[in-house]
């Protein structure tokens, strides 16, 4: 299937009512103290409460609201109750994070990328200015690399996720292949990336261990409504209820495929595009089981994005990549089309890269203070010696993290062992990095 990039840019326009709450200059009082403003407030709200309709009709209120659009899943009304939703992190943000904090690291203390590491990553901190020099094709060309790997992350964090929950009994290999058999037809069909969203899971009020990312992991039910367009329309995040209502009305092919390509903006536009195509029954089943009033779906612009172009060290800003974007298209609402080809060439890269991205960002060559601290050598000695067994202790837990992460460990245990590992990593990263900041400070004293 072959498709070119889309010339037409979409601009955004909002209106926002704004009410007039302009105070005459006449009617101000500049011997009036600050404090009547509080005075007249509290006087209004006691006033409010006084008034015996107040309960009556917020009891009203909460009796008239429809929830039978808003539930999870299949599940009844009541079930609704006795369950709440644990976020986690998204699949995009899991692969850029090692990126992240090898940003962070690099703020806090002068220290270089070992050869290696830097060859691999060069792309990545030398985005913008690729980008820059080679324009629009160059932008588009990262723009389905990082998207590529955010959907590789997603399929990877899904499937973890899923065989979790089958293996502890609270989720079906029958509901989990229907979900993602849909993904691959729909991604087929409307020529860009459609992952799975694995940022809830369905946890009982006051579990035990409901934090415990093992145990939420075991607990994902994939039962979302989400629907997020991110990588400027090259990567669309569905709920598994969305895919779910999919599988179940194939004959809407047509409507699913235009809503991938990002032709409607809510769900509104979804149900005239169903009545408008002849499927009023299907209309019907949307409104009751994922309609939510008055949500626009959500664009976001993609955690690599964020993390190699619009970095601000030290402050999380993403700035840069927006005006970089607007910059080269004049618009934050821009779109392309892929080829199959490309979006498979790009697919079939993405495990290496992430890889990457999750090996290499923190592999630094430490620079030695020591030949600056003059004042107390023995105290520097004593450090640096902490400092190198430190970072032999990294290298053998890292060892073990690659070797597990590599073997046919069940899901559960793996993830907890995992998850143990990387936690004793970054406490001994932080300890060496107080370290490094004391003989800084010495060092300047």
């Amino acid at each position: 299937m072959s498709m070119t990039i889309k010339d037409s840019i979409v601009s955004k326009t909002s209106t926002a009512y704004t009410p007039n709450n302009t105070i005459k200059s006449s009617e101000t009082n500049t011997n009036t103290p600050a404090y009547s403003v509080d005075v007249t407030i509290k006087n209004r709200l006691e006033g409010i409460l006084k008034n015996p309709n107040l309960i009556k009709n917020i009891e009203e209120s909460l009796n008239n609201i429809d929830l039978s659009i808003n539930t999870i899943g299949n599940e009844p009304t009541g079930i609704l109750q006795g369950h709440m939703h644990e976020g986690m992190f998204d699949a995009d943000f899991d692969a850029t994070l090692s990126f992240f904090c090898g940003r962070r690291t690099e703020d806090k203390m002068p220290c270089k990328l070992k050869p290696e590491a830097k060859k691999a990553l060069a792309k990545y901190y030398n985005t913008t200015i690729n980008i820059q020099k080679g324009g629009k094709n160059t932008f588009k060309k990262y723009n389905l690399e990082y998207a590529a790997i955010a959907a590789y992350s997603s399929n990877k964090l899904a499937n973890e996720k899923a065989q979790s929950s089958i293996n502890a009994g609270n989720y079906s290999t029958e509901n989990y292949q229907k979900i993602k058999t849909m993904a691959n037809d729909l991604q087929k069909d409307s020529g860009i990336y459609i992952s799975i969203d694995t940022t809830d899971s369905n946890v009982e009020i006051g579990a035990p261990n409901s934090l415990n990312l093992s145990y939420l992991a075991e607990n994902t039910n994939f039962a979302s409504n989400k629907i997020t367009f991110s990588y400027n329309n090259t990567l669309l995040t569905l709920g598994g209820n969305r895919l779910n209502f999919m599988a179940d009305h194939k004959e809407a092919e047509s409507v699913w495929v235009n809503l991938a390509h990002g032709n409607y903006k809510n769900d509104d536009e979804v149900i005239s595009a169903l009545q408008h195509a002849g499927y009023n029954k299907i209309a019907d089943d949307y409104t009751q089981q994922i309609y939510f009033v008055n949500g626009n779906y959500d664009k976001e612009n993609g955690e690599l994005w964020k993390g190699a172009v619009g970095y601000t060290a030290g402050s999380g800003d993403s700035t840069k990549y927006d005006k970089l974007r607007k910059s080269l298209f004049g618009s934050d609402d821009i779109s392309f089309d892929y080829t199959q080809d490309e979006l498979n060439k790009a697919y079939k890269n993405a495990p290496t890269e992430y890889e990457n991205l999750q090996k290499y960002p923190l592999d630094r060559e430490y620079l030695n203070f020591d030949t600056y601290n003059k004042t107390d050598s023995k105290k520097s000695d004593s450090s640096s010696n902490q400092i190198q067994a430190l970072r032999k202790r990294i290298s053998a837990l890292n060892k073990q993290l690659h070797e597990l992460k590599s073997n046919r460990l069940n899901q559960p245990s793996k993830a907890e062992i995992i998850n143990t590992l990387e936690k004793n990593i970054q406490t001994i990263q932080q300890q060496i990095d107080n370290i490094l900041e004391n003989k800084i400070k010495n060092t300047l004293q």
